[in-house]
């Protein structure tokens, strides 16, 4: 199953997470984890704006569809979210520069999940209502991708 394209099931999870922030987002500058996280998306071939964006979010204790569906696409990926349920996360949401094939005038973003200055999952997205979600890879994130 490849999740290079998603329904707005995922649509719907993005904006689940952005209006579980506990308050408004703010630039982030001079941070360890945000610059990890930079260096990270660099070496899976993105370039982003920086610095992030940042806000808390917090992680249901009781997971529906929606969010069993978005942990295993972080499985997927190496990441587990199942340790931060109930728990506040650091969300830093970078705007990508490089997406293959986007318009000038189309916004993606990689949002990085953050606990105590670790990346413990993210996504790359375009937000709207028929947009896209995946993993950080750039290309070949899922063994059945493989040529």
């Amino acid at each position: 199953m490849t999740f290079r394209r998603v329904p707005a099931l995922f649509a719907l999870l993005a904006l689940l997470f952005c209006a579980a922030c506990a308050g408004p987002a703010r630039p982030v500058s001079s941070d360890p984890a945000a610059e990890a996280c930079r260096a990270y998306l660099s070496a899976c071939g993105w370039d982003v704006a920086f610095p992030p964006e940042e806000s808390p979010v917090t992680v249901p204790e009781t997971w529906g569809s929606v969010y069993i569906s978005y942990n295993e696409l972080q499985r997927l990926q190496g990441f587990d979210l199942t340790p931060y349920k109930g728990g506040t996360l650091r969300k830093l949401v970078f705007t990508v520069l490089n997406y293959p094939g986007a318009p000038e005038n189309e916004t993606v973003l990689a949002t990085c999940f953050v606990d105590s200055g670790v990346l413990v999952g993210g996504d790359i997205c375009c937000p709207r209502p028929d947009g896209f979600m995946h993993g950080f890879r750039m290309e070949g994130f899922y063994a059945d991708d493989a040529p």
